[in-house]
């Protein structure tokens, strides 16, 4: 009956949003996407969540034990969303805990972020060609460009520091061939507890300061690196840095070998080759043309 439901009212809203004609068959919508509510296929959410389930067993994220009896066992719930369309599907599936909305407090596991303004800074100083300062001490420095990555599943990497015991998904125990009530005992941080960003801001800064960064003293999330002439903000999963190209790209290859990165884009003047002019970041465009770099909140 819920099902049933569940496709009734996806129909409705297909045909609402004029997307019904694009749905192959009623069971293809069993999954909504998390974030617009909009259908999503079982296919392609099945698919997703597999991925995920051996990224899960790849990075070894917990440890199988059986349930214990005297520990509170947190549950956990899948987030799916389409970062395409209806006609280009792109399911991402991450499996979260369920720890935040407990009651009590959780002062304990806050997690700075950086100012709005740092990015402003790293663009005004992306267009400023002389600073007396800066070019008596390298008068020959390549151009500043912006580099901006991002890190896949930033909170798992870290290590776990409490003892926490969670709910293994079904699909986990069909994977596996699990028929015994067993629960993972978790190694590494997960989406969705309480202390997964300060975890991750830990992390951010032992491997910084690991590649030679001084992190900031007003902030955690700003790093500066005095040899290589590198400005970092990491917001998040987000990190934007300003650099000559030659050292952006060591940057680039040092995080590849710590963690799975994607880079977003590396942004630079019209006449500036390999490079891109315009690009959105943390939902904002920056356009970078001769009159100078534009930034507009999208």
């Amino acid at each position: 009956r819920d099902l049933h439901l569940s496709l009734r009212r996806q129909r409705q809203m297909c045909i609402r949003d004029r997307t019904w004609k694009t749905c192959r068959t009623r069971t293809d919508y069993w999954y909504q996407d998390d974030t617009s509510g909009k259908g999503v296929t079982a296919k392609d959410v099945r698919s997703a969540r597999l991925e995920e389930l051996k990224f899960v067993d790849v990075i070894k994220l917990w440890e199988l034990v059986l349930r214990p009896h005297d520990k509170r066992v947190i549950g956990t719930r899948w987030v799916d969303t389409n970062a395409g369309d209806e006609n280009a599907y792109s399911v991402r599936s991450r499996l979260v805990g369920q720890e935040i909305k407990r009651k009590g407090t959780i002062e304990q596991f806050f997690a700075g972020t950086p100012p709005l303004s740092a990015l402003g800074i790293l663009i005004s100083l992306a267009v400023t060609t002389k600073v007396p300062e800066v070019e008596a001490a390298r008068p020959s420095r390549s151009r500043y460009l912006l580099q901006f990555i991002d890190v896949k599943k930033a909170h798992v990497w870290a290590l776990a520091e409490r003892e926490i015991y969670v709910e293994i998904p079904e699909e986990y125990k069909k994977l596996h061939g699990i028929t015994t009530d067993i629960v993972g005992q978790l190694k590494r941080s997960m989406y969705g507890m309480r202390d997964a960003a300060q975890l991750w801001e830990k992390l951010v800064a032992v491997e910084m300061e690991k590649l030679g960064f001084k992190r900031g003293l007003s902030n955690g999330c700003l790093f500066y690196h005095p040899v290589r002439d590198l400005r970092t903000s990491v917001h998040g999963d987000n990190v934007s840095s300003l650099g000559p190209r030659p050292n952006l790209e060591w940057f680039e290859a040092q995080l590849k070998k710590i963690w799975e990165i994607k880079l977003e884009g590396l942004l630079g003047p019209p006449d500036e080759g390999d490079c891109v002019h315009d690009m959105c970041t943390l939902n904002r465009l920056l356009t970078w043309s001769s009159q100078g770099l534009s930034l507009i909140h999208i």
